[in-house]
């Protein structure tokens, strides 16, 4: 009985491998969309060409503005200069439905000293892991001294699945 046990083992590990291997059992990516945040305005840097990917999703913030910054992405077909109070006020998903991903507060911009003596900007960085659905318009901004309102957004739309 062992010896069939450690049969089917072995036989069910090769079975496992080679569909991983033909790709038919392997586990798809998340995409990778990285924004730059500056002094008033939100910048989309990858994927160069707009927003290519629905699903599961990195999005990486990068602060080079002057003051920090909170960013909030939801799901709204609102213009970013009409935000309501109940989605800007939010600190969590369960606060407002619509909100799909929050930071923490991002400080500002810092300084980097390359090669001992030439002074390089040192974005703070943060990251949100989140699921963006084909066809929905989403707006990442900045809540904090109501950034939004000066700038700080941008919409991203994840084009329908195919």
């Amino acid at each position: 009985m062992k010896k069939l046990a450690s049969r089917l083992l072995v036989v069910a590990g090769g079975i496992c491998m080679t569909l991983s291997v033909s790709g038919c059992f392997s586990i798809p990516r998340a995409a990778h969309v990285e924004v730059q945040v500056q002094d008033g305005s939100v910048t989309l840097l990858k994927p160069v060409g707009g927003l290519q990917h629905s699903g599961e999703t990195v999005l990486k913030i990068d602060n080079y503005s002057e003051r920090p910054i909170n960013m909030v992405l939801a799901e709204t077909t609102l213009p970013p200069s009409q935000m309501p109070a109940k989605l800007v006020d939010a600190n969590t998903p369960r606060d407002d439905s619509r909100i799909v991903g929050i930071t923490s507060r991002v400080d500002k911009v810092g300084v980097a000293y390359e090669f001992g003596a030439i002074p390089q900007a040192a974005p703070k960085v943060a990251t949100l892991h989140v699921y963006l659905k084909p066809g929905k318009r989403y707006v990442l901004f900045d809540k904090l001294d109501e950034g939004y309102k000066h700038g700080v957004t941008i919409v991203l739309v994840a084009p329908r699945s195919k």
